[in-house]
């Protein structure tokens, strides 16, 4: 539903005992709350602008200004990093000392509706007719730590912040997305399972669950988000192949992907798609594979849970490549998986990433930490400046179509707007895609000078990419992406600036540093800039000298022809060859229309000019020759 209130407002919901990082939907289900727990209402929560910008604060049990960081007490307000790799035990009992201070995931409101089964019950479902429960809050860390491997101090902070605003019981921090990706498919895929993934989706994590459940036996089915009860697609009818031939290459309606046997284990989202940005209805597809005994997992890599909250929507896991907006400042490869529901699944996926190894290091997890305390900051004005930037660029004569959710031209706009968390933040991605194919589109990275050519999204600086370029290159052939499309991720830039720097490179236009920044035009380098380039310069020649290549002309080494002194690499190479004579030499040499003319090897000048230009007159020779006098 579209928000009335302000943009500050409508990134400040509501935190803390009684709602947990959820947004108060209603006045009605915030009166329903209040009749149920006065005493909860009657203190005021932490929004999450202040939980975000505190890494946690006091709805987290965290008090920067009172020292209580894991019972650190000496009042640090930055959290500390414990790089330690194995903990000192009870001396008196041996048992492993509890952790002080540790943060809580806080008190939730779980929404479960009356007719659906204990084991299928959804935290912060949107169900009218279901009856409000509460859950007691519970540690974000066991509490106790033994070894580094499972257990991390560092990791409670930033664990207890990301499961508070997807609205999990918790959260495990990874060394990566894919390692995050992995851990998933290791705890809940076995050999005769299905696993169920989205043909529109981030190539790395398809092509990993394929080559899992081949290596494991377990069946892999691709599903098309368009198609389906509220995509009929058109031509699905007459396509004479098979069901399973459509799974392995273009996907079929997930309904019919997920099956009714009972086989399909999970069932993977990704909305909106990367690089597509194709829209899946979350609510339907969980709707579906919780009727058949799979879980879903949605990666709201691109969304944050700022914008989207698949928990609330049924989904069983959350994943996140926090190296992408979460962290945001592109210096922390780490992943992130939230659970729903504290069972034998989420115990299953835990266990993975103790055993497989797949842990972040204590630096890491901090400077992740330390990144998510602007998230909210940063990913309202990446919404605001993509949703200016995509009204543009779908106008621009030299762009096909520009592909974001935000737009009501958009396919799954309607979706998409359902599932924001405020009707109005679709996300900082899109895509473009260039009329003149490929070259047009690869010209268009060459030419911008804010938008840096560069792999991954979600950091303060814009990136564009031409995304068929890198998953052709990795997949060895054609990855479906189409060749004329270019990847946008928008950052913290000026959203003028970066419209201007767009447009002109979509309209061929050249530009240099000066054009950017006037003060460059004309002036003069100083000192330090002029010894810094001649260092520059000098060490180029001397590795092309050792490769034994042609450096700079004024480096190349001098011979001496008769006392005139000439670059070996002047020396002409074909009569003079072995006598060192430069071309420069005018008695034996000369150049007439760009073509070189040696005595020694060309003969009489007159004949050769006759010989290699037939359609010249005499008069044009006798010019020639007179110009040429010492030939």
């Amino acid at each position: 539903r579209p928000s009335t209130a302000r943009a500050s407002e409508r990134w400040n919901l509501m935190v803390g005992p009684g709602d947990g990082g959820e947004a108060v939907a209603s006045n009605k289900a915030a009166g329903a709350h209040a009749a149920s727990h006065p005493a909860r209402m009657s203190t005021r929560a932490p929004r999450v602008n202040t939980v975000i910008a505190q890494a946690g604060g006091v709805a987290l049990g965290i008090c920067p200004g009172r020292g209580a960081n894991h019972g650190d007490t000496t009042g640090s307000v930055i959290p500390p990093i414990y790089p330690s790799t194995t903990y000192a035990r009870d001396p008196e009992t041996y048992l492993p000392r509890p952790l002080m201070g540790a943060a809580r995931v806080p008190n939730r409101v779980v929404a479960a509706a009356i007719d659906a089964p204990t084991s299928n019950r959804r935290e912060g479902a949107d169900d009218d007719e279901g009856r409000i429960t509460t859950v007691e809050s519970a540690p974000a860390h066991p509490g106790k730590n033994v070894y580094a491997r499972p257990d991390n101090p560092t990791y409670v902070q930033a664990e207890a912040v990301i499961a508070a605003l997807d609205g999990g019981v918790g959260c495990a921090l990874f060394s990566s997305g894919m390692a995050a990706a992995c851990g998933l498919a290791t705890a809940l895929l076995k050999h005769g399972d299905r696993c169920v993934f989205p043909r529109h989706s981030y190539f790395a994590c398809r092509e990993y669950f394929r080559q899992h459940c081949a290596r494991i036996g377990c069946e892999f089915r691709l599903y098309d988000c368009r198609k389906g009860k509220l995509h009929e697609h058109l031509n699905e009818g007459a396509d004479p192949r098979t069901d399973e031939e459509l799974w392995r290459t273009e996907g079929s309606s997930v309904e019919t992907a997920i099956g009714t046997d009972g086989k399909t284990k999970l069932v993977w989202i990704e909305t909106p798609a990367n690089p597509t940005w194709d829209v899946t209805d979350v609510r339907r597809v969980c709707d579906r594979a919780h009727a058949f005994g799979a879980s879903v997992c949605v990666d709201n890599t691109v969304l944050t849970p700022l914008c989207c909250a698949p928990i609330r929507l049924g989904a069983d896991f959350v994943m996140h490549s926090a190296t992408k907006y979460l962290n945001g400042h592109s210096d922390v490869v780490a992943g992130a998986v939230v659970a729903a529901v504290d069972d034998e699944r989420w115990g299953a996926v835990k266990s993975a990433r103790a055993m497989n190894g797949g842990i972040l290091g204590s630096f890491e997890a901090w400077l992740l930490l330390r990144g998510m305390r602007t998230l909210h900051v940063r990913v309202q004005r990446q919404c605001e400046s993509a949703l200016y930037l995509a009204k543009r660029l779908a106008a621009h004569k030299n762009v096909s179509v520009c592909l974001y959710q935000g737009l009501a031209s958009h396919p799954g706009h309607d979706v998409a707007t359902a599932q924001s968390t405020d009707g109005v933040s679709f996300g900082g991605m899109m895509s473009i895609r260039v009329k003149g194919g490929a070259d047009a589109a690869k010209s268009v990275c060459g030419l911008c000078k804010i938008w840096v050519p560069a792999t991954s999204l979600g950091g303060v600086e814009s990136l564009i990419e031409h995304r068929a370029t890198l998953e052709g290159g990795c997949l060895g052939g054609d990855s479906g992406v189409p060749d004329d499309l270019l990847r946008l991720s928008v950052g913290l830039e000026d959203p003028e600036d970066l419209w201007i720097d767009l447009k002109e490179a979509l309209e061929g236009k050249k530009r240099k540093d000066s054009d950017y920044f006037p003060d460059l035009a004309g002036a003069k380098p100083d000192a330090a800039a002029t010894a810094a380039a001649e260092f520059d310069r000098q060490r180029k020649a001397e590795s092309a000298a050792i490769a034994g290549k042609r450096g700079h002309y004024k480096d190349r080494v001098r011979v001496t022809v008769d006392g005139v002194g000439a670059p070996v690499g002047n020396v002409c190479r074909r009569g003079c060859a072995g006598r060192d004579v430069p071309v420069s030499d005018k008695s034996v040499h000369a150049k007439v229309k760009g073509v070189s003319y040696c005595a020694r090897s060309d003969g009489a000048f007159p004949d050769w000019l006759r010989a290699r230009f037939p359609g010249i007159n005499l008069d044009d020779v006798e010019a020639a020759v007179a110009a040429r006098l010492e030939l």
